[in-house]
């Protein structure tokens, strides 16, 4: 079944595009971890990461650098 306009599909699942979002990638240092989020809202989303309420995982492995971001 062809797909419509608007939509990806990906591995035979098909899903609404995402417009507005961002991509981004946390680190803890240089050869750390890292850490791919994707949000709608950038700034709230990395207050939330310094505030220690973002994820499980960034406050475990202490990933506090924004180090990519992409629109």
């Amino acid at each position: 079944m062809p797909a419509k306009a608007g939509t990806h599909v990906s591995f035979g699942i098909r899903c609404q595009s995402m417009t507005g979002g961002y991509v981004y990638i946390k680190s803890n240092g240089p050869s750390g971890t890292l850490y791919f989020g994707v949000t709608a809202n950038l700034p709230a989303r990395v207050f939330q990461h310094k505030n220690g309420t973002g994820s499980d995982f960034c406050r475990k492995y202490g990933l506090n650098q924004l180090v990519y971001m992409e629109r």
